[in-house]
């Protein structure tokens, strides 16, 4: 997505707003204990013939690291792709890790790093009603009520800046609990936003991390078809046995015109 987004001329603001450290060590306590890096990225950097969805990622990921140790999150992802010009906001609530951006990204052309919640900032005032934006949202799914919050918040957003890309992740933990929130955001207004999924595993009965989402709201044309085929060689190479999904969400988009500017933003009167 980003590399789409950055493909075409103009200037572009790329906000994360839950945007974690930046860059994390695959060898660490964390990445051993769950060994997901192993099943994942460690698969895909032994592939000989790796799938086309996974270059961009394994080339950054080589670019970072050659020796596979670091694996670049979502804001080095997004820093890599800055052209002169471009802005990068970069959100964090969690002290610690806010702390590892701001020594990581502090000071860089076009990086600005805020101690923010990222949730109040999409409700409120992100993306900006000006120019092109890519939005990336992804939250823990931890606290009550972050869903119904998640809902109203994208609407808001989309009410301000309805041209932008929002990437918004979601893992699928209980099957009927992601249908409903899915159904919600379309009833929000995000109908026909394309939903992906990828399944390491058919939904179960017990509670447990199945499968991981992303509803893209603004996907690029033909990204559909392209992410149809491809997702399932990408799955075939990491050996999962869950199904995948490219489809559209239900109903049509609600209408979307970006309200006027706010006075702190036009210029008016304070």
């Amino acid at each position: 997505m980003l590399a789409r987004a950055t493909a075409r001329p103009g200037r572009l603001l790329i906000v994360d707003l839950f945007a974690g450290a930046g860059v994390y060590d695959l060898e660490g306590p964390p990445a051993r204990k769950t060994g997901e890096a192993r099943e994942g990225i460690g698969r895909l950097l032994e592939a000989s013939d790796p799938p086309a969805l996974a270059v961009p990622l394994l080339d950054a990921v080589r670019a970072l690291d050659p020796g596979g140790r670091r694996y670049p999150g979502s804001p080095e992802l997004a820093r890599a792709r800055l052209r002169p010009g471009d802005r990068l906001v970069l959100v964090e609530l969690h002290p610690t890790d806010h702390a590892d951006l701001s020594a990581r990204y502090g000071g860089r052309e076009g990086v600005e790093v805020r101690r923010a919640d990222g949730l109040r900032l999409l409700a409120g005032t992100f993306p900006p009603p000006v120019g092109r934006a890519v939005v990336l949202i992804d939250p823990a799914y931890e606290l009550e009520g972050e869903e119904p919050a998640l809902v109203e918040a994208l609407g808001r957003a989309l009410a301000r800046q309805p041209a932008a890309i929002y990437l918004l992740w979601y893992p699928v933990l209980e099957r009927a609990r992601t249908e409903a929130f899915l159904a919600a955001l379309a009833e929000a207004g995000l109908g026909g936003a394309l939903r992906v999924e990828l399944a390491r595993l058919p939904d179960g009965a017990r509670r447990g991390l199945t499968a991981s989402g992303m509803v893209i709201v603004n996907a690029p044309h033909g990204l559909d078809r392209w992410l149809a085929r491809e997702l399932p060689i990408l799955a075939a190479a990491l050996g999962l046995r869950g199904p995948s999904r490219v489809e559209r969400l239900p109903g049509r988009p609600a209408p979307r015109r970006p309200r006027p500017l706010a006075p702190a933003l036009s210029g008016g009167r304070r």
